[in-house]
């Protein structure tokens, strides 16, 4: 009976080293929290690596115990998230750590005891930081190409119709009709090569009017009155941040119909949260729809332009929402945290 109980405490610890050194060796972060203190119990060898902090460092504390308190609040609110829906998954989040931004994508996951408790938290995480200018590349690649493909579409529409007429106004008007579609691709290819040449990884400081007037150069010609009515506040962003307004703004337009007259973006404080406000009198999103909006859907062109947009702003934390009301227009807000805005100059 002695043997046997000596050789099975000696199969389950040499299992449990199995298990250690099997998650040491996974090139992602995997650990284990209680879900009712916080504190972690499992850290593996990526973790130590990815949050530099060790081990022993780790296990029996909490994140506000062990990390900056922004990041500590972050990582709560996943937490948070998790328990709720039992699984959260935050998308290219950005952390600094060691004076460096780092992109992480983290899956957590509720885990129950055999009653279906609430046991422990597993999380895992990956860092894309050194994957994030081929991803971002590759992705604002797609959307460019299938932008221009849009309008090379519209001009060969125009100029099919203009040659079964046959005339010279028919000419004229084929002529008038797409010169908005040649500048609109003229700009497209050349704010590509732009990003191409000044690099879109770093994330930095923005003139917010700036970027949404230079998105409306990238439209094609229209009659809509776009403006803008903020102060000179600036925001901590994704280089491609101009793409988001084109993006929201191609949207309007694309989607508005034929009671679209009118697109203001405006700003407004919120305890130490800045709210950028997109608006349209378009026909709006329907309250079906507005829980969907921003996730990607195979053969969707306006899920993947406001998927894009989700996960240009998601670089540097920031979120947005869509508040509007069906019938009256759309409503984006985009909410930008303490620390990635502030007045020009100021």
């Amino acid at each position: 009976m002695v043997v046997s109980l000596k050789t099975a405490l000696c199969e389950v610890q040499n299992e449990k080293a199995f298990q250690q050194e099997m998650f040491n060796h996974l090139p992602v972060a995997v650990f284990v929290k209680n879900s009712d203190d916080g504190k972690y119990i499992f850290w593996n060898t990526t973790s130590e690596q990815i949050y530099n902090r060790v081990t022993s460092e780790v296990i029996g504390k909490t994140a506000r115990e062990l990390f900056p308190d922004a990041m500590a609040k972050e990582i709560e609110a996943q937490d948070f998230q998790t328990l709720i829906h039992g699984r959260c998954a935050v998308n290219k989040k950005s952390y600094r750590l060691l004076n460096s931004e780092c992109l992480f994508h983290i899956v957590t996951v509720l885990i129950p005891d055999s009653a279906g408790s609430p046991r422990y938290i597993l999380g895992m995480a990956q860092d894309l930081t050194g994957e994030t200018a081929s991803v971002k590349l590759d992705l604002l690649f797609s959307i460019t190409r299938s932008d221009i493909l849009n309008q090379l579409s519209i001009i060969m529409n125009s100029l099919e119709r203009a040659q079964l007429k046959n005339s010279d106004s028919a000419l004229q008007a084929f002529f008038d009709n797409t010169i908005g579609s040649v500048e609109s691709i003229r700009n497209q290819i050349g704010f590509f090569r732009w990003l191409q040449d000044h690099g879109i990884v770093s994330p930095k400081w923005h003139h917010v009017s700036h970027s949404f007037e230079h998105a409306t150069t990238l439209l094609p010609v229209h009659k809509i009155d776009i403006c803008s009515e903020m102060d000179d506040f600036e925001i901590y962003a994704d280089p491609l941040l101009p793409r988001v307004f084109y993006n929201l703004l191609e949207n309007s337009l694309k989607h508005g119909g034929s009671v679209l007259t009118r697109i203001r973006l405006s700003a407004r404080l919120s305890d130490d949260f800045l709210h950028l406000i997109y608006e349209d009198n378009g026909h709006g999103i329907s309250p079906d729809e507005k829980q969907i909006i921003f996730e990607f859907r195979q053969g969707s062109e306006t899920s993947m332009d406001l998927f894009l947009v989700r996960e240009i702003l998601g670089f540097t934390g920031i979120m947005i929402i869509e508040t509007g009301e069906m019938g009256k227009g759309v409503r984006f807000e985009i909410i930008v945290p303490a620390g990635k805005y502030r007045l020009k100059n100021g």
